[in-house]
């Protein structure tokens, strides 16, 4: 049996901990957003700067003024793989500094614990120091700090804040080394998350209940410069969050009487502890409970409220050193909290990550004294009851983490919970709009969409489900309403900047447009669609000033150089083209689409062989419309008739209206010998574009091969029509349909107007083109 009064089995039991912790949240390594929040600011910086590397994204001054600037090295540092979509690294930082706060709790828990005479043997204050350890490590409330992408700041705060406490308390005497240690530490903490600012208050407590337990005065007036020296960056972190985040000068003009504040302070404390002691009911953000006289769950939360503060109160009094400092630890923990503003408390798992950390000591420190008290017998019971109650929260953290792992699990499970909530309908049709089904999306959408005020979250899903069915229609009329419900909403500006320039009305988008600049002038989806209505009037030049402009200011994105490529190609000056899309290669976002732009240019210059290069290295489903017709072309020509007709056959699958993938397709199946097939995709072709010259010419062709002339040659003259009498392969095709009908006198004028034709022009309809 491991005996944690020997410091090689407590290492043992530690690395079980450990392992443990590992083993529940080692499955979270491949999970990746499951919000719409903003996933570390600096992957859109690291984008957008022209070779900024890591660290010299923390130097930029709108990522770097933060209140949360640890939070923003790590995200600088991580943001080249969080460029890429990878988010293993950012689990894998997660998980160390979760497993390292892990192990800081143990060794704050056994620093207070092992010096009190009054809790028992040297053995047992290591025993609950394993046991807050495995407490905090496996308990179900942090799986949203430890598997959530965007949590990191919990763990870093979770890390430092005790890493802080414990070189403040590792020894009965303060060293100037612990007074530099904890320093460092604790500036960390503050610079993770505002909420450290609890650390000094506890330190305070840690003196007056622990160090000097009874003396009050002389700890006071021998530490009181080491207070002022933690107490200094904390109100520094605390005016500089209030001053420019929180707003809590509107707040508190707001706020309810004296006497509603101090029942709403001892709700949340009570909410929050039995949300602690009975970890059941997680999901990604819950609502606690209403602020009202008429909610019975007042009454309950403000009585737990007031028993957790008259605790600690009475520990206080009777002086009793662990219990008193960790309710005091516990209590200043929840203090921010406690939410005191007008509106329902509504807290995320994560909120509770620093408050947890006294919680699990307190709970460790109750079962030591249980265990003192209790015979023999009852002793393994209650053993075999903390071990089962470890086991039960290990399974509740698995089971919570899986949430994680995708929008819809999570969002699921939050609408399950809470299935009139705005915020778990939004979600979960996020999740379903992200994951393509958009018909539930829209289903979920919907209740949103029909109040007498709709939600503008709901409207703007609305509108991409529209736009991709092609109902663009719809989503103009979604987006002229969210603009007038929002008028400062970007999205809806966007949208109907892009409905507008799909339809070609200049004068309406030139107006959206203008508001857009004028709000936003220096974003690049307004400047983008400038140069798409400079495009539209036919000022090319103009537009390629402002994709210069943007290529300059946003060197990351690929978007600017693509669309001046464009505008070069249109122009024939195919070099400079090229120049652009290798530079928006570069930036290694929308590779796919940019190489097949570029492939697009080698067929247009005629460099058949480069622009078969690059479309080789795709799937068939992966290619632009241009490549799979290219590539069926190509196959056509090598005689592999079946990836030809595969490949019209996709384009057909990407636009049903448009004729050449039908007609194309035709042309492959006369040489597979399904002469029926082929005719009836001719006509499906002339029946989507009666102006059409090659369908007409290739079922011609077709009819002419299968012995009705007549037929035939009413074809031919039609693509003779179309063409204005100038192609000689139609003209040719007529003629002989003519001869063969008995037409002779057609025939005759025919093959004259042929003769009249320059004999050097080659080609015509026909063909897989």
């Amino acid at each position: 049996m491991l005996d944690p009064s020997r410091k090689t089995h407590r290492n043992i039991w530690l690395a079980l901990i450990m392992l443990a912790a590992l083993a529940v949240y080692a499955r979270t390594l491949n999970y990746g957003l499951v919000n719409w929040d903003e996933p570390l600011a600096g992957i859109r910086l690291y984008q957008e700067t022209p070779g900024l590397e890591s660290f010299g994204l923390m130097l930029k001054p709108q990522f770097s003024a933060t209140y949360q600037p640890v939070r923003a090295v790590a995200s600088a540092l991580l943001a080249p793989y969080g460029a890429k979509s990878n988010w293993v690294p950012y689990h894998v930082v997660s998980l160390i500094f979760y497993l390292g706060t892990a192990l800081f709790l143990y060794l704050v828990a056994f620093s207070i614990l092992r010096r009190q005479k009054s809790v028992g043997s040297e053995s047992e204050a290591a025993a609950a120091a394993l046991l807050a350890s495995a407490i905090f490590a496996l308990h179900p409330s942090h799986s949203e700090a430890a598997a959530w992408v965007t949590g990191q700041k919990d763990v870093f705060v979770g890390f430092f804040y005790l890493g802080a406490l414990y070189f403040y308390i590792r020894h009965d005497k303060l060293s100037p080394a612990d007074i530099l240690l904890s320093m460092v530490f604790c500036i960390l903490a503050l610079g993770s998350k505002p909420s450290a600012v609890s650390l000094p208050l506890v330190m305070i407590a840690y003196d007056l209940t622990v160090r000097r337990a009874g003396d009050a005065g002389a700890v006071l007036r021998r530490h009181w410069p080491v207070y002022l020296l933690f107490l200094a960056p904390a109100l520094t972190a605390v005016f500089y969050f209030v001053s420019t985040t929180a707003r809590v000068g509107a707040l508190w003009a707001g706020m309810e009487g004296s006497a509603a504040k101090a029942v709403k302070f001892l709700a949340a404390c009570g909410f929050s502890s039995i949300k602690l002691l009975l970890p059941v009911n997680l999901c990604l953000r819950y609502p606690g409970f209403e602020m009202s006289a008429s909610n019975p769950l007042i009454y309950v939360y403000s009585t737990a409220g007031l028993l957790l503060l008259g605790w600690t109160v009475r520990s206080l009094k009777r002086g009793e050193g662990p219990a008193a400092f960790l309710l005091t630890w516990f209590v200043v923990a929840l203090a921010p909290n406690a939410n005191l503003i007008r509106i329902q408390i509504e807290r995320a798992d994560r909120y509770y990550y620093l408050s947890s950390m006294a919680f699990a000591v307190l709970a460790a420190f109750g079962a030591m004294k249980l265990y003192s008290i209790q015979r023999q017998g009852r002793k393994k019971l209650l053993k075999s009851t903390v071990l089962a109650a470890l086991v039960l929260l290990g399974a509740l953290s698995w089971r919570q983490a899986g949430y994680w792992s995708d929008p819809l699990s999570a969002w699921s499970r939050v609408h399950d919970l809470y299935p009139d909530m705005i915020l778990s309908k939004l979600g979960l049709a996020s999740s379903h709009l992200r994951g393509g089904d958009f018909d539930e999306a829209l289903r979920i959408y919907k209740p949103l969409l029909e109040g007498r005020r709709p939600n503008s979250e709901a409207i703007k899903g609305a509108i991409y489900i529209s736009s991709r069915r092609g109902e663009q229609d719809k989503a103009l009329q979604l987006a002229r309403l969210g603009h007038v419900l929002d008028p400062v909403e970007e999205d809806f500006m966007a949208t109907l900047a892009r409905s507008y320039l799909l339809e070609g009305d200049s004068a309406a988008a030139g107006g959206i447009i203008a508001e857009w600049m004028e709000r936003y002038p220096s974003v690049m989806g307004a400047r983008m669609s400038l140069a798409a209505l400079e495009r539209m009037k036919g000022s090319l030049g103009e537009a390629a000033v402002i994709y210069q402009s943007l290529i300059e200011d946003f060197p990351r994105q690929p978007e600017p150089c693509t669309a001046l490529a464009e505008i070069r190609m249109e122009q024939r000056r195919y070099g400079e083209a090229e120049m652009l899309y290798d530079k928006a290669l570069a930036t290694g976002r929308k590779t796919l689409s940019t190489k097949l732009q570029l492939a697009a240019l080698y067929e247009k210059r005629g460099e058949g062989r480069k622009a078969l290069e690059l479309y080789s290295g795709y799937e068939m489903q992966e290619l632009s419309m241009q490549g799979l017709e290219f590539m069926g072309a190509h196959y056509f020509l090598l005689g592999e008739h079946k990836r030809a007709f595969e490949h019209f056959q996709r384009m057909a699958l990407k636009d049903s209206t448009l004729p050449r993938a039908y007609s194309n397709s035709a042309v492959v199946l006369e040489q597979m010998a399904l002469d029926e097939q082929a005719d009836s995709l001719y006509r499906l072709a002339i029946e989507l574009d009666s102006t059409y010259v090659d369908a007409f010419f290739n079922r011609g062709n077709l009819l002419y091969r299968l012995g009705r002339p007549e037929d035939a040659a009413a074809h031919y003259s039609r693509a003779d029509s179309l063409s204005s009498g100038a192609d000689p392969a139609v003209i040719k095709g007529l003629m002989q349909a003519q001869a063969a009908a008995g037409d002779t006198a057609a025939a005759r004028i025919t093959r004259q107007r042929l003769e009249k034709i320059s004999s050097g022009r080659t080609g015509g309809p026909g063909g897989a083109n």
